[in-house]
């Protein structure tokens, strides 16, 4: 007896500073578990400022539209002094002029390269944003798991402790009857063992439940030892699922689908690139120019000039030969674009196969659910009715007992059966592009 209540101190003592740092705990939702892991996730970060990258580099000036202007000046100081031709003495001369200049140079025709370059840089940026997107995407399954994890390891525990009073009071009303000599030392001990069990088996849960919060927080780029009121509730309403729909939402929206095509489009680009090549470019060089001197020669007076110009100019350029240069770019990048096609039918079929086995993985575990619930429902039921044949004689203790483990199983299986069907229900989301959007409706309202 001495040893129960020193056990059951000890648990107190450790339980007080928890008990400190809930009053200090901040309520968190899913939805704002997750923008808090978009926000410090740093592998998103990284990916959005490529995306701006690529961003600013879609333009038509990258893709070379516009013509290339340069202004410059030309400065000359020339001094000379040599022998005079005719007597004694020196000649110098000095002389300074200032020449400014424009020049234009303007790819008019490139086998329409231009064109064809911006819709490489504008493929490169949905590209970007693919990548991005599709990081986001993981990064939201991963909360939302390790959201639903937590919550479940919580209801754990609540069902733990549910069970553990139950065998308080069974160890209560035993110690009752042992001082009223109609239980003996045996039930007793049957019965206090029962409680120091499910006592250990809270404990037990509860390091669960920490551990399934740090995880939390590791998703989410917080501290480890950060705690949470979670106001989620872990329940999920079973779908029935078509699964030509689920196929047609994956073959529209799924992410790394959608950028495989945008790879292969990448490709596609790259043939009329290299076909560009082969074709004449028509170039136009202009300029104009000015040029202002002032020349001095021994003392005679000092001599000014000016001058102007300007050209105009077009250069027709066609390669007639560079030894199959463009001819194997050309072959090389069809290539590359029928590897990319073969990638999409591969992958198509490894996501329709993946659909297949996720809808049969949901559809049973709907079932199983269903089983689970059932099973939840009776277990409860047995156990109330145990309670109180045990109350009245009518069975003895183990068989109380046994209505309780009975019902604490029924109960984690219930609980884990809804964090499967939670599980799969995510990825299906995920697979047919639906996370982020179920983000945005919740967001919207």
């Amino acid at each position: 007896m001495h040893r129960l209540l020193l056990f059951i101190l000890v648990v107190a003592l450790f339980a007080l500073p928890g008990a400190a740092r809930a009053a200090d705990m901040e309520d968190l939702s899913l939805e704002k578990a997750i923008n808090r892991a978009l926000e410090k996730n740093f592998q998103v970060k990284v990916l959005r400022q490529q995306e701006r990258s690529a961003g600013i580099n879609n333009s038509w000036g990258a893709a070379g539209r516009y013509p290339t202007v340069n202004l410059g000046v030309d400065l000359d100081h020339v001094y000379a002094d040599a022998p005079a031709s005719s007597g004694d003495g020196r000649l110098t001369t000095t002389a300074n002029s200032v020449s400014p200049y424009v020049t234009l140079r303007w790819t008019l025709f490139n086998g329409f390269g231009v064109s064809i370059t911006k819709r490489k840089l504008a493929l490169l940026e949905q590209v970007s944003r693919g990548n991005t997107a599709l990081t986001v995407e993981n990064a939201i399954q991963a909360v939302i798991l390790a959201y639903y994890n937590a919550l479940l390891q919580q209801e754990q525990l609540q069902i733990a402790r549910e069970v553990r009073a139950l065998s308080k009071d069974r160890f209560d009303y035993v110690k009752m009857k042992k001082e009223l000599g109609s239980a003996g030392t045996y039930d007793e001990l049957q019965a206090k063992i029962a409680y120091l069990d499910d006592m250990a088996r809270c404990q037990s849960q509860l390091l669960n439940l920490n551990t399934a919060l740090r995880s939390l927080n590791q998703v989410m780029g917080e501290a480890g030892d950060k705690s949470y009121r979670l106001t989620g509730t872990f329940t999920h309403e079973p779908r029935t699922y078509s699964f030509e729909e689920l196929l047609k939402k994956m073959e529209a929206s799924n992410r790394t689908l959608r950028n495989q095509l945008l790879n292969t489009a990448l490709k596609e680009n790259e043939v009329r690139l290299s076909r560009s090549a082969a074709a004449p470019t028509v170039s136009l060089n202009s300029g104009a120019g000015s040029g202002f001197s002032a020349t001095r020669i021994g003392s005679a007076p000092r001599v000014d000039s000016s001058s102007y110009n300007y050209y105009v100019g077009f250069t027709l350029n066609l390669t007639l030969s560079d030894g199959g240069r463009v001819r194997r770019a050309i072959a090389n990048a069809r290539i590359n674009r029928r590897i990319a096609e073969l990638q999409v039918d591969e992958l198509r079929l490894s996501l329709k196969n993946s659909l297949i086995n996720l809808l049969e993985r949901y559809n049973i575990r709907r079932q199983l659910l269903e089983v689970a619930e059932e099973k939840m429902a009776s277990a409860r039921l047995s156990l109330d009715i145990s309670g109180d044949k045990f109350r009245s004689g009518a069975i003895n203790s183990f068989n109380y007992r046994d209505a309780q483990l009975l019902y604490l199983n029924a109960a984690f299986e219930k609980l884990a059966a809804i964090y499967d069907i939670m599980d799969t229900h995510t990825e299906l989301a995920r697979l047919t592009g639906g996370i982020v959007a179920d983000r945005e409706k919740e967001s919207e309202k």
